[in-house]
C-alpha cells in the first residue's frame, strides 16, 4: 500500500516569545514525530489522517479502504501506543 504521508512541520508547534518554551515545544514535536514513525503502518496512517489532516473517521475509512470500526480501533490502539511512548 502506498499512501501519501503528511509531515509534521515546525509551524504546528506554535509561536512563543520565550526561546526556552519554543525549544521545549520543538523537542516535544520531534518526540511525537518519532513516536508516530514507530506505530504500525495502519496506525500511523490513521493517526496522521485523523489528527494532522483533520479528516473525519468516515473519510479516513474510505481513503484507507477499511471499515469505520477498523479505523476507530486503529485510532484507539495508535493513541494508546503513542501515550506509552510519550511518557
Amino acid at each position: 500500500k502506498n499512501y501519501n504521508h503528511v509531515e509534521l512541520h515546525e509551524e504546528i508547534v506554535g509561536n512563543s516569545d520565550l526561546p526556552e518554551i519554543k525549544v521545549e515545544k520543538n523537542l516535544e514535536a520531534e518526540k511525537l514525530r518519532n513516536a508516530i514513525r514507530k506505530l504500525t503502518s495502519d496506525q500511523s496512517d490513521v493517526i496522521t489522517l485523523r489528527f494532522i489532516a483533520e479528516m473525519p473517521i468516515n473519510q479516513v475509512a474510505k481513503v484507507l479502504k477499511k471499515s469505520e470500526g477498523a479505523v476507530k480501533m486503529l485510532q484507539t490502539r495508535g493513541l494508546q501506543a503513542l501515550n506509552k511512548m510519550m511518557k
